[in-house]
C-alpha cells in the first residue's frame, strides 16, 4: 500500500498531478452526482442537510460524498484496484484542461481524454460512492470567501493590508524597545 503522505513530501510535483487527476475524475461523475440530486428532490421539494440538520431546496442543495468515504479515497481505490499505484502508470493516463467561467469566475477543469478511462471510473464510482445532500456553503463555488479585516484608518482592509498593519506594529514594539 502507498503511503501518500510520505509519497508527496518526497515528490512534491505529483501532489499537483494528482491534483490534476481527481480534477479529471470529478469530472467524470458529475452527472452522477446531478442525477442523484435530481433523484432525491424527487421524492420532496425540500431535504434535510446531513450536516447542519436544515432544510434545504433543490438550488441550495449540494451533492457531497460521505466523509467516510471521500472522492480520495475512492479514486486511490481505483488507481489500486487497476494495478496503477504500483508503477505509478496513473501519470500516464492524458489528461486535458479547459477553462471554465461559474458566475464570473474562471478556473481550470481538467477532463480525460480517453473516454474508457473516464467511463472505467465513473463504473468504479457508481458501485463504490457513498452520497448524501448538504448545504451549500455561503460561496457557491466552495472555495472561502475572503475575509475583510477592519482597521480604523481604512474600511474594508483586505489580508494584504492587515499583513502590513501587522509589520507596522511589530516595527512600533521594536521601536519602544530601544528607546
Amino acid at each position: 500500500m502507498t503511503d501518500w503522505k510520505a509519497y508527496y513530501y518526497e515528490h512534491p510535483h505529483e501532489r499537483n498531478r494528482f491534483c490534476e487527476f481527481k480534477s479529471a475524475c470529478k469530472d467524470a461523475i458529475w452527472e452522477q452526482l446531478l442525477d442523484f440530486q435530481k433523484k432525491q428532490f424527487k421524492k420532496s421539494a425540500y431535504l434535510q442537510c446531513s450536516i447542519t440538520k436544515e432544510l434545504v431546496n433543490f438550488e441550495e442543495a449540494k451533492v457531497d460524498h460521505v466523509p467516510e468515504h471521500p472522492i480520495d479515497g475512492i479514486i486511490k481505490n481505483w488507481i489500486k484496484e487497476n494495478a496503477l499505484s504500483s508503477s505509478l502508470e496513473w501519470e500516464k493516463i492524458q489528461l486535458y484542461k479547459i477553462y471554465v467561467t461559474v458566475k464570473g469566475i474562471t478556473f481550470p477543469q481538467w477532463k480525460f481524454k480517453d473516454a474508457k478511462v473516464k467511463d472505467d471510473f465513473s463504473e468504479f464510482h457508481k458501485k463504490h460512492a457513498h452520497l448524501h445532500i448538504i448545504k451549500k456553503p455561503p460561496d457557491e463555488n466552495g472555495r472561502k470567501k475572503r475575509k475583510k479585516y477592519k482597521d480604523n484608518k481604512n474600511k474594508g482592509n483586505d489580508y494584504s493590508s492587515k499583513t502590513e498593519n501587522n509589520i507596522c506594529r511589530k516595527k512600533r514594539k521594536i521601536e519602544k524597545k530601544y528607546e
